[in-house]
């Protein structure tokens, strides 16, 4: 048997996060520069050069749920309405990281997940929650590698599972011990809802770039999947205005 490793990784061009891994350690060492390089880091630092700014620059933030580490806001590219990320404020690569770095992860979650529901005036047991848990670019993903959940009401009927049927699936009755059913290293999946029970699973390959949007998309008849070519959205203005209003 391998005694402790350590191996060093190069810079990800994607966050700027070095890849250190030592086995039986969470990653969770990041260069000072990351949060120039990270475009989720670049919005919650409050810079214009992201994502968001380019597409509604006369909106000065899109949060509309905040906890002592977690924040929430519409996700660009609504797969349907109210679609929204949950995102921890710390950078980490994954939901599994956060959820290991985060004292109280779970209530918090609950927390952030009850105040945007209560905004859009929907349940949180109809809705999808799912993660690419990708650490870099070779795990694929969606080029953001800090830690997001995506969480769009009224879809919980969809059904991710069989999509991936190499996986002997266990169902959990949380998000939290979903995520504690993945290896503490490597990339995975996470998907399920309240009222089905959630699924962890490991993955032995790299899921491309996306996937899971576009696999929810399509049993949604929803034909833009991809956050990169949409434009502006009704949908997502809709929830902030709700914010900056109340």
């Amino acid at each position: 048997m391998l005694g402790r490793l350590s191996i060093e990784w190069p810079l990800c061009a994607a966050c700027g996060r070095v890849k250190r891994i030592e086995q039986g350690e969470p990653n969770m060492k990041i260069d000072d520069g990351h949060r120039r390089n990270c475009v989720f880091c670049r919005e919650l630092d409050g810079s214009r050069e992201t994502n968001f700014a380019k597409r509604y620059p006369e909106l000065t933030t899109r949060i509309v749920g905040e906890t002592e580490s977690l924040v929430a806001f519409p996700c660009i590219g609504q797969i349907g309405p109210g679609h929204f990320l949950i995102v921890p404020k710390k950078h980490v690569a994954t939901m599994r990281d956060a959820a290991a770095a985060t004292i109280g992860f779970g209530s918090q979650l609950a927390a952030i997940v009850a105040h945007v529901h209560s905004l859009l005036d929907v349940d949180p047991e109809g809705s999808l929650y799912f993660e690419h848990g990708a650490e870099c670019p070779e795990d694929g993903g969606c080029g953001i590698y800090h830690a997001h959940l995506h969480v769009v009401p009224g879809t919980s009927h969809v059904d991710l599972s069989p999509n991936f049927p190499e996986h002997s699936q266990s169902s959990y009755p949380d998000i939290s011990a979903a995520l504690s059913a993945v290896g503490s290293r490597g990339s995975y999946v996470m998907f399920g809802s309240s009222t089905n029970g959630f699924v962890g699973q490991d993955l032995t390959a790299p899921l491309p770039s996306q996937t899971l949007r576009r696999l929810v998309a399509q049993e949604l008849k929803n034909d833009l999947w991809d956050w990169r070519e949409v434009g502006r959205e009704t949908d997502l203005l809709d929830l902030v205005r709700k914010v900056v209003n109340a």
